[in-house]
């Protein structure tokens, strides 16, 4: 079977062109072989002539912006931290966002409003006893690993004892631990610890004498009780300030007895200590915790406040190893690491038994320093990146010098960004979020520099006409690189920029940002990198060789003879080899295997869509902090998921009358993306809201309503004012004028019934309430309820959707226009994040079909192709898709964090796709020919960026925060699939499917406007006929082709003569540069 690529009719005859290359022309053939000259502009000759004036202008023109920019911001925050936002994801102008806002801002006013309601600022000058304050505690949570067993063993008690014995071991300890006083005798001793080994070590002598010290939980006047009634060391006859260390170990068989007093006398400490499924009899629990409490204000000072720096005891790698955190972190590692299965080091959990170290002993403290370690950690790692990057760049280009001119180029494009963010557009707040646009940038600005090396280099080996200068090189080298440069650039700008439109703050500044920034790339790298390219090639090349040859930051080309003028032609350079590889091996291989590619693509992009839709989840709560493995999120999981939570909580809603539903608040306008804090407001109250006797009654019935219906309340438990009122005044509810009402609403509250609600019920007073109008009236009022909603529920739409919509159902039936609002809980679960996350998926589904359609119309525009443009969106399209099996493959549900990565795969995967099919349609003959010239031309640029853009990525994978895991994971396999579909699913496509011609072009258009120029480069003059040399000549000043670079065979090798042929018309429609004579792969020539 014959697998040769299909060739056009002009091949042959290119062919025989390329074989006459070594020879020089006969005197009839001279006028014939000559070159168009390539046009330079005047921008061109003036960077090459003034190149070091260009790139030092450039330099402190990005020099004066960055500090421009950074004095903005600066002088309009009291503090760095001031200037940066942790991220605004509330929807903006959502009822539900206002309503929250409104109700919260609402509850300020109510009645009574008296000092005790509004917050004041502590005094300052305020004294208090010392270490009386809680400052921080040190959280110890022990685990059995082995099968069967259980934490209260003698030898795990063992373990737990030498473990918190480290801690009471350290020479200050008593020095910051928080204190119990006595005032009476002015004495004080350390707050015993929530420890079980308090109760497993016994000793009657030291309670009873600490309790006769004054530090007894049992009041003085009942101590003769204690020893008699009640045994020393149990009930309240327990000393506050007893640690296990003052008695000894009691034997193991009165362990049960000492336990189970414990789990009687305080349901606190035994849910504190002992984990859900203990045996308090037996006793036996896999897990256990203790608590030790560290205290605030240190001797000597006024109050935790005062010379607040001073007293800082928080230890860490940056902070002094005499500060106590770092003291107490090194007396633990010790004992920790011999018992524990993981140690104090580690940054993955350790769930199987490690030796005889068969528990885990894991700890969690602020002033430890261990998590600001953690994160400084990461952040090496990820300054890592910038590393990797730099090296990769390095041997990429060959050129020390233009590395650093290529790195200055993608960072300063930051700091540019940043100014137009803060001066131009007036933006105070700059996201956090943004600063991961940096990873974005390297993998995006690389790319370009690495595309616009490339076309230098191959500008070497090009004719002399082209090779000649230094101007004709950098004309030829910006025609070939800046416009793919600019079809990647608006791609990934416009589709980044459909997140302006965003009403969640966090994603709309971070897409705005992020096209500023790689907007900004794209102008440096067509501006300040061309100029450090013939600073580099006319200074430093010519003379780096011989002062550094060891090295590899010298040459990007081959130096002429030495002597020679950087701007003269030189002699001929070789075709790189590796083009010739891509050439000659690459394409013929996809071109053969083309089907098996295609065939094989698909299958992979289909079986990662059954993956997508199988294992598809949508979060249903915020992410953890740290990535599953880590020992601190396992800290938080254990607590959470084995010890006790209290059951007996619920969830409250809040019925709002009075104010206006759709919009109850009002902000200034401010031109701010993230609404800045201290913007005014106003509540917007309805003015229809008029408590007359028959809404008095209907207000009082909707209580009874929604207290009798299973579905909303749990156990009919409602806190409604009005009713309550009315239970009180008895038949003078209702009332027939709201004076009355308000009159008699302001003697209920200084009742005996409702000191007894507000006793009773906590946070009454908060629950339900009204706001006053005036001396006489009420314009807002409010009840709560506690809902049926289950304690365990989270905010995520698949399972708070069927809550919401029954209290919407509800809202609908009120006797006066309200709305309802969660106000309660210790869970999750409200409306705010519930709308969040729906208003989420929303945009940014609605933000990847859109930056699909926008990446249509800009390849559309670019390449005049609408069947190219289909295949590159079809392969982005399976990129995403890929990209997103593979975060649920890993475990991810696709929350908060996920759908921002979601723009940013967009915006990475667009340039390989694009970059092939540019050059694709700009090339000229079969489709073979044409994806041949696009694999030679760029994939070794596309090579180069997917390279760096995983090198960014992999020291990612190292860090254990969350987003900057999921950060790399996002990179990495958007750089690997986007550079897998685009070279074995687009190239094979074009090979086999990819149009020729005028096939997919607008020529159409051009018949039905009379000429067929419409589609044609303005510059294309006819191809010459009747001698190849004048066609091959022609041909290279659209844009040089490859087969002139090659060694032609010896003279005596030639044909005789070279035959005529008509010349071809021009069918390939719009290309700019009919450059791309192709060659037959050197395998089958």
């Amino acid at each position: 079977m014959d697998h040769a690529p299909p060739r056009s009719d002009e091949y042959e005859i290119k062919a025989t062109v390329e074989s006459t290359q070594g020879m020089q022309p006969t005197k009839g053939e001279e006028s014939a072989v000559h070159h168009h000259p390539i046009k330079v502009g005047r921008l061109t000759r003036s960077v090459v002539a003034n190149p070091c004036k260009y790139a030092v202008c450039m330099f402190f023109l990005v020099i004066l912006l960055t500090v421009a920019g950074l004095a903005a911001i600066i002088s309009s925050s009291s503090s760095a931290l001031d200037a940066i936002g942790f991220g605004t994801y509330e929807v903006q102008g959502d009822s539900i966002t206002l309503q929250s806002n409104a109700f919260n801002r609402m509850r300020t006013f109510a009645y009574p409003r008296d000092a005790s309601d509004v917050e004041e600022e502590e005094d300052e000058d305020r004294e208090v006893l010392a270490r009386t304050e809680f400052k921080d505690t040190i959280t110890f949570v022990y685990e059995a690993l082995r099968d069967g067993e259980q934490m209260l063993t003698p030898e795990n008690v063992a373990k737990m004892a030498k473990v918190e014995g480290a801690l009471l071991d350290t020479p200050r300890w008593s020095e910051f631990c928080l204190l119990v006083w006595n005032k009476k005798e002015d004495k004080s001793r350390c707050a015993s610890p929530t420890s079980v080994l308090n109760y497993l070590y016994v000793s009657k002598q030291a309670h009873k004498e600490q309790c006769k010290d004054g530090f007894c939980l049992m009041p003085k006047s009942g101590l003769s009780a204690c020893g008699t009634l009640i045994n020393w060391g149990t009930g309240l006859c327990r000393s506050r300030v007893y640690s296990w260390r003052d008695g000894e170990l009691a034997d193991e068989k009165d362990w049960g007895k000492l336990v189970n007093s414990m789990c009687k006398e305080s349901d606190f400490t035994k849910n504190y200590v002992l984990d859900a499924e203990a045996d308090c009899k037996a006793p036996s629990s896999v897990h256990t915790r203790a608590r030790y409490v560290l205290g605030s204000p240190l001797d000597g000072y006024k109050n935790a406040d005062d010379r607040a720096d001073e007293q800082d005891i928080a230890g860490g790698s940056t902070e002094p190893a005499s500060r106590y955190g770092n003291e107490f972190r090194r007396a633990l590692a010790g004992p920790i690491a011999e018992v524990s299965a993981t140690d104090t080091t580690a940054r993955t959990y350790v769930m199987e038994p490690q030796g005889d170290r068969d528990v885990n002993a894991l700890y969690f403290s602020f002033t430890s320093g261990r998590i600001i370690d953690t994160l400084l950690l990461d952040t090496y790692f990820a300054i890592a990146s910038l590393i990797f990057v730099f090296f990769y760049m390095w041997i990429n280009t060959g050129s020390l010098t233009l590395t650093f001119a290529g790195i200055f180029e993608i960072i300063a494009s930051l700091p540019l960004a940043l100014f137009f963010w803060r001066v131009v557009l007036q933006q105070q707040k700059v996201e956090i979020l943004m600063f991961l646009t940096l990873y974005l940038i390297l993998c995006i600005g690389s790319d370009d520099v690495f595309v616009f090396v490339d076309s230098w280099k191959e500008s070497a080996s090009q004719p002399p006409h082209i090779s000649g200068s230094l101007e004709t090189r950098l004309a030829w080298t910006y025609k070939q690189a800046v416009s793919a440069m600019f079809t990647t650039t608006a791609t990934t700008v416009l589709s980044l920029i459909t997140t302006a439109s965003s009403t969640i703050p966090a994603i709309s500044t971070f897409g705005i940002f992020a096209a500023l920034v790689v907007l900004f790339d794209y102008l440096l790298v067509i501006t300040w990198f061309p100029a450090m390219v013939i600073v580099y090639t006319r200074y430093i090349e010519p003379r780096c060789h011989n002062v550094c040859a060891c090295l590899p930051c010298c040459k990007i080309s081959p130096p002429g003879p030495e002597g020679a003028s950087a701007d003269g032609p030189g002699p001929a350079v070789e075709e790189r080899k590796i083009i010739v590889f891509l050439r000659g091996k690459v394409a013929p291989t996809l071109f053969k295997f083309r089907f098996a590619f295609i065939g094989l693509s698909l299958v992979a992009v289909v079986a990662m869509a059954c993956t997508l839709g199988a294992l598809f989840q949508v979060a249903e709560e915020l992410p953890d902090f740290f990535v599953p493995e880590h020992p601190q999120t396992a800290i938080f999981s254990i607590q959470d998921d084995e010890f006790f939570v209290p059951d007996d909580w619920k969830y409250q809603v809040s019925v709002v009358y009075g104010l206006d539903v759709e919009e109850p608040i009002t902000y200034e306008s401010t031109g701010q993306i993230t609404p800045v804090e201290d913007r005014e407001s106003k509540l917007q109250y309805n003015e229809t809201f008029k408590l007359s006797s028959s809404l008095q009654k209907a207000l009082v019935d909707d209580c009874k309503d929604a207290r009798d219906n299973e579905d909303l309340v749990q156990d009919r438990e409602v806190y409604c004012l009005l009713n309550d009122l009315k239970d009180w005044a008895g038949d003078k509810f209702p009332y027939d004028s709201v004076e009355d009402l308000r009159n008699d609403l302001e003697k209920f509250y200084e009742s005996n019934a409702y000191r007894n609600l507000t006793r009773d019920f906590d946070d009454y007073a908060s629950k339900t309430g009204f706001v006053p109008d005036g001396d006489k009236r009420i314009k807002a009022y409010w009840v709560s309820y506690n809902t049926s909603i289950p304690p365990e529920t989270n905010s995520g739409p698949n399972v708070l959707r069927p809550y919401f919509e029954r209290w919407e159902a509800y809202a609908e039936t009120c006797a006066f226009p309200c709305f309802h609002m969660t106000s309660g809980g210790e869970g999750q679960a409200n409306w705010v994040l519930f709308r969040i996350f729906t208003r989420l998926f929303e945009e940014v589904g609605l933000a990847v079909v859109f930056s699909l359609v926008l990446a249509f119309g800009v390849l559309l525009l670019t390449t005049r192709n609408w069947w190219v443009s289909l295949f590159v969106v079809g392969t982005i399209a399976c990129t995403v898709i890929c990209v997103l099996a593979s975060v649920v493959a890993r475990g991810f549900t696709i929350g908060i964090q996920e759908c921002i990565y979601i723009v940013l795969t967009i915006g990475l995967s667009i340039d390989y796709a694009v970059h092939l099919s540019h050059f694709y349609v700009h090339a000229s003959g079969t489709r073979y020919e044409r994806a041949e010239e696009a694999v030679s031309k760029i994939l070794i640029s596309v090579m180069g960026g997917a390279t760096t853009t995983a090198v960014a990525a992999i020291p990612l994978f190292v860090c254990v925060q969350t987003f900057l895991y999921l950060y790399g994971f996002f990179i990495l396999f958007t750089s690997l699939w986007a550079f897998a579909l685009s070279t074995m699913l687009l190239v094979p496509m074009l090979m086999a499917f990819g149009p020729e011609g005028q096939q997919g072009t607008f020529s159409w258009f051009a018949r039905f406007c009379g000429s067929n120029k419409i589609c044609q480069d303005s510059d294309t003059e006819p191809p010459a006929q009747g001698n190849p040399q004048a066609m091959r000549a022609q041909d290279s000043d659209a844009a040089p082709p490859f087969y002139e670079q090659r060694a032609g065979p010896a003279a005596d090798e030639l044909p005789p003569t070279v035959p005529p042929t008509p010349a071809r018309s021009d069918t390939d429609g719009d290309a700019a540069d009919d450059t791309t004579a192709v060659r037959r792969p050197a395998a089958q020539e």
